[in-house]
């Protein structure tokens, strides 16, 4: 006689399964983007760029919004960007840039590698002609590797307020003190000051950098040493390079060890008013040129090293404008010492205007991501095991019925 297995799971076990499939499926359809892998932070061995975007089309002299945005070395974007105020409400102030003003919005790395520092103007975006708002604060940004932006510093004082302001860096970001870079001059201050006091007045600053723990600063005559060590009092700049060359307007800049060693022996250099990237051979003191690559434009500028080869990374034009609308590369094979060939090819990687890129947008500086704690799993496990569960809890229930059920004769048909 045929027997009939009636499956029926008690209504308790039904009902849980039913509310675990439930509630994980919703959860999970409700955060499918950040679950397909969208990153929440940073990358490290990746590169941030200091992008300004304008509300009608670069390059102008008007407040633009700036993101720091990021790039594999390849030039694929990660997905994960930081968009920096533009509106200011008590301790946030924004921070906003000009597209057009080559020398500003250099960005750079903490010493420890964990924080970047960004510097732009505290006015809403698009006010007109933005550098020259000489009563206009100059805001400093101090951001994570999580993309929390710290924008508490905010100068009012009349000599910062009167230049461009372009750059900052410090041993590590947090509350700790740190240097700011500008048209005045090289400050050291305290996070949420408003206040600047100045260690080296007067230079035309463009980036300031910790390396080797010492702190150096890019001008449009010289990169110079300024004292030994980490100041926080006056002091006097000396001279890095021995002969630059005619017209030199350094940016970017990066010291690196080629080959073995354990000190810096090379260093990189962005000129953008020669349109080239220069090698120099360094020895704790001085560098001595070493050969140069055209590329138009050049601003920010990173090094990563393998052995005695540097991959050099650029923001850079295109020729027929005079802003950087690019990241590029270039490899420098020629080790310590070697003369950098001066046919060596330039890559473009990244294109304003291609891709997610706005037409609207210029690239400035450029830096290491910054490191930080492990990245998160993009959802919390228990919103994958949900669904699972409740199939689990079916797949359960109908294989104890099953079981049950054996002991009978006869053909099994399931109702």
């Amino acid at each position: 006689m045929p027997r009939t297995l009636r499956f029926r799971p008690s209504r308790r076990a039904v009902r849980l399964a039913i509310a675990t499939v439930a509630a994980g499926g919703s959860v999970l359809a409700m955060a499918g983007p950040a679950f397909a892998i969208t990153p929440s932070t940073f990358t490290p061995g990746d590169l941030v760029v200091y992008q300004v975007t304008e509300q009608s089309g670069c390059c102008t002299s008007a407040a633009g919004s700036v993101q720091l945005v990021d790039y594999n070395t390849a030039g694929v974007a990660s997905g994960f960007s930081v968009s920096l105020p533009d509106t200011s409400s008590g301790t946030i102030h924004a921070l906003v840039e000009s597209g057009k003003a080559t020398n500003d919005g250099d960005l750079t790395l903490s010493a420890d590698g964990q924080y970047l520092y960004a510097t732009g103007y505290d006015a809403p975006d698009g006010t007109a002609s933005i550098t020259g708002a000489t009563n206009t604060p100059r805001t400093v940004a101090i951001v994570s590797n999580n993309g929390t932006a710290d924008t508490s510093t905010s100068f009012t004082d009349s000599t910062t307020e009167a230049q461009n302001f372009r750059s900052a860096t410090g041993p590590t970001g947090g509350s700790a003190d740190f240097y700011n870079g500008g048209g005045a001059g090289v400050g050291y201050t305290a996070d949420g000051a408003s206040t600047n006091s100045f260690i080296d007045a007067g230079d035309a600053t463009h980036q300031v950098e910790i390396s080797n723990g010492n702190l150096f600063e890019s001008t449009t005559s010289n990169i110079f040493q300024l004292g030994t060590g980490l100041p926080t009092g006056t002091v006097t700049p000396t001279k890095v390079v021995t002969t630059p060359p005619t017209g030199f307007n350094a940016n970017g800049f990066a010291f690196v060890t080629l080959g073995s060693g354990t000190t810096p022996n090379t260093l990189y250099v962005a000129d953008t008013a020669n349109n080239a990237v220069e090698k120099y051979a360094y020895n704790g003191t001085t560098a001595t040129l070493e050969g140069s690559v055209t590329v138009d434009d050049p601003t920010g500028l990173v090094a990563s090293v393998n052995g005695s080869t540097a991959n050099i990374y650029i923001t850079n034009g295109t020729g027929t404008n005079t802003y950087a609308t690019q990241i590029s590369e270039l490899t420098d094979g020629s080790g310590a010492g070697g003369t950098l060939p001066s046919g060596t090819t330039v890559t473009n990687l990244v294109s304003v205007g291609t891709g997610t890129n706005s037409p609207n947008a210029s690239f400035h500086g450029l830096a290491w991501a910054p490191t930080g704690p492990a990245a998160q799993t993009p959802e919390s496990p228990i919103v994958v095991a949900l669904p699972v569960l409740g199939l689990v809890l079916f797949g359960g229930a109908f294989v104890l019925y099953r079981r049950r059920n054996r002991t009978s004769t006869g053909p099994l048909t399931i109702s």
